[in-house]
């Protein structure tokens, strides 16, 4: 799971500076031949598919691993000589992260057995 996290932030850095030379590109071309910035709007909304899929996996990490793990893995308190990020707030936010993925579990679980007993 970690390997897939870290795959999805490296990939998402090379579509950053790949974008911010297209953009730089068309700035000093303002003309080009290019229609409606094609090639920025794709490279945008593969941008944007990445980022949710990082952060679905983040929401996995959170949730399923030791907590003390999670918490180095993403704020990278290792390479840090004084983490300014408190692991109480941490905590209580990986506290909320599980209540909300519980909850949404027992609703859909509640919405799937009503749809069961509805006849069509």
């Amino acid at each position: 799971m970690l390997k897939i996290y870290y795959y999805f932030q490296a990939k998402i850095q090379t579509t950053e500076l790949k974008l911010s030379a297209r953009i730089e590109k068309k700035i000093n071309e303002p003309y080009s031949s290019n229609l409606f910035y094609f090639r920025l709007i794709t490279l945008n909304l593969f941008l944007v598919v990445l980022q949710i899929a990082a952060d679905i996996l983040k929401f996995i990490i959170i949730l399923t691993r030791d907590p003390g793990v999670s918490f180095n893995i993403f704020f990278k308190q290792k390479e840090l000589r004084s983490c300014p990020y408190s692991y109480h707030y941490f905590k209580n936010i990986q506290q909320k992260l599980r209540t909300f993925s519980f909850a949404g579990v027992a609703a859909l679980s509640r919405l799937c057995g009503y749809l069961r007993l509805v006849p069509i």
